[in-house]
C-alpha cells in the first residue's frame, strides 16, 4: 500500500481558498474512487504557514499513476481556469511505504 502526499505551500492568506477548491474537486469523484483512495486534506498547526496537504492511498505505485493520469485528464477536460490558479506558491510529492 502506497501513501501519497501533495504538498503545498499556499500564497499567503490563500489556505483556506485552496482547501475549498480541493473540497469542490474530491467531492466530485465517484463513490467507489473515494472510498478508494481514501483523500484527506491536511492543513498546517505548526510548520510553515498555509500548508495544505492532499492525502491518498494506493494499492500501488502503478494504481497511484493511473489515479493522477485520471486527476490530470479531468483537469485538462473542465472548463474555463482552474480552481486553484494563483493559489500555490510551492510544493512537493512524498510517497510513503505503509508497513502496517
Amino acid at each position: 500500500m502506497i501513501l501519497h502526499r501533495a504538498v503545498f505551500q499556499a500564497k499567503f492568506g490563500k489556505a483556506n481558498d485552496l482547501v475549498a477548491a480541493f473540497q469542490q474537486s474530491t467531492g466530485g469523484m465517484p463513490a467507489e474512487q473515494m472510498e478508494a483512495v481514501q483523500p484527506r486534506i491536511l492543513t498546517d498547526i505548526s510548520g510553515p504557514f498555509d500548508t495544505v496537504v492532499l492525502e491518498t492511498t494506493h494499492e500501488s505505485l502503478a494504481a497511484l499513476e493511473q489515479f493522477r493520469i485520471a486527476v490530470f485528464a479531468a483537469m485538462d477536460a473542465a472548463e474555463g481556469p482552474s480552481p486553484i490558479e494563483g493559489l500555490i506558491e510551492s510544493g512537493r510529492n512524498e510517497y510513503y511505504t505503509i508497513e502496517t
